[in-house]
């Protein structure tokens, strides 16, 4: 029998280093991949045990773990690589300009989800600034842990070490 509890609240102690972030994800990211490579029929979209929904959620769950990261790292590696181009060539063609805008524009969508989900969870909206940091380099940081996880789960064979990270003790507000 499980039971849930609507009131309860659960404390956690969150990484501050990048190397404890870096083995804390590998972790986590390297155990749904392990779970994918143990369950491999909830991938698939043919009839499995796991019903309609499990079998989105399977698929869904593989290809945000394989095709997102990786096509997020080309598109940035290739922006970068671009804007290079244009810095080395000391030109700014429209398509630089229209790039700009496009980031922008996202950004600022980031950014007003983030304002109305802190809104809805009566939290302080100044912690809406940190949508800037998921953006660039927090989501490539987690993109390349996916990446290095799923090379060393699905090629090389190897399994998640479950690794310590230190603690400092220090409340977070």
């Amino acid at each position: 029998r499980i039971e849930v509890s609507q009131t309860a609240v659960a404390y956690t102690e969150a990484p501050i280093y990048w190397k404890d972030l870096f083995k804390q994800r590998m972790r986590w990211y390297g155990g749904m991949f392990e779970t994918l490579k143990k369950h491999k029929d909830i991938v698939s979209l043919n009839k499995s045990q796991y019903g309609n929904l499990g079998r989105f959620a399977g698929f869904y769950t593989f290809l945000t773990l394989t095709c997102t990261p990786v096509l997020e790292l080309i598109v940035f590696l290739g922006f970068l690589g671009y804007l290079v181009t244009c810095i080395a060539n000391a030109g700014t063609p429209d398509f630089l300009l229209k790039a700009v805008i496009s980031f922008s524009v996202f950004l600022i969508m980031e950014l007003l989800l983030t304002i109305i989900a802190l809104a809805m969870e009566k939290e302080k909206l100044v912690y809406s600034l940190w949508a800037i940091a998921f953006i660039i380099p927090y989501r490539q940081f987690l993109d390349v842990i996916k990446v290095i996880a799923l090379f060393k789960v699905l090629v090389l064979k190897r399994e998640v070490k479950w690794n310590t990270i230190q603690r400092t003790g220090i409340p977070v507000d």
